[in-house]
C-alpha cells in the first residue's frame, strides 16, 4: 500500500506537470494498491473550498466528494487517528503544515510509503519518500 500525498492528486491530470510513468500506472491500473489519509481529503476538499476548478479534471461531476471519487476510482481512504493525531502533534518541526504531518504520522503508523514530490518529507526518520 502506499498512502497518496495531495500535491500528487492535485496535479494528477495537469498535462504541464510531469509525472514518473510508474506513479501514472498505479493510478490507471492497480489503484487498489493506494490509500489517501482522511487528514489529505479533508486538506484537499478545504483548497477546492476556496480554489473550485482546482480538481475538476480529477473529480468528475457525477461525484459528490473527492471520497466518492476516489472509492469509485478503487483507492482506498484510511482513517485519521488519535493516535495518528498525537504522533502528528510531537514530529519534530520539520514541516510546519499540519497536513502533512498528519499524512508523515499515518505513514509511519502503517509503514507505508509516501507517493510525493515534496522532498521536505524525506527529513522525517523512518519516512519512505517514492517519487523518482
Amino acid at each position: 500500500m502506499y498512502l497518496v500525498d495531495a500535491c500528487v492528486l492535485i496535479v494528477l491530470k495537469d498535462t504541464r506537470r510531469k509525472k514518473p510513468g510508474w506513479v501514472l500506472d498505479l493510478f490507471d491500473n492497480r489503484p487498489e494498491l493506494l490509500s489517501v489519509s482522511a487528514a489529505t481529503i479533508w486538506e484537499i476538499e478545504i483548497k477546492v473550498a476556496r480554489e473550485p476548478p482546482l480538481l475538476q479534471p480529477y473529480w468528475e461531476p457525477e461525484h459528490a466528494s473527492l471520497q466518492d471519487a476516489l472509492l469509485h476510482s478503487g483507492i482506498a481512504s484510511i482513517p485519521f487517528t488519535a493516535d495518528m493525531a498525537t504522533r502528528a502533534a510531537r514530529l519534530p518541526l520539520h514541516h510546519k503544515d499540519p497536513f502533512d504531518r498528519a499524512l508523515i504520522a499515518t505513514a509511519l503508523d502503517l509503514n507505508a510509503p509516501i507517493i510525493s514530490f515534496d522532498r521536505q518529507l524525506a527529513r522525517y526518520e523512518g519516512v519512505d519518500l517514492r517519487w523518482d
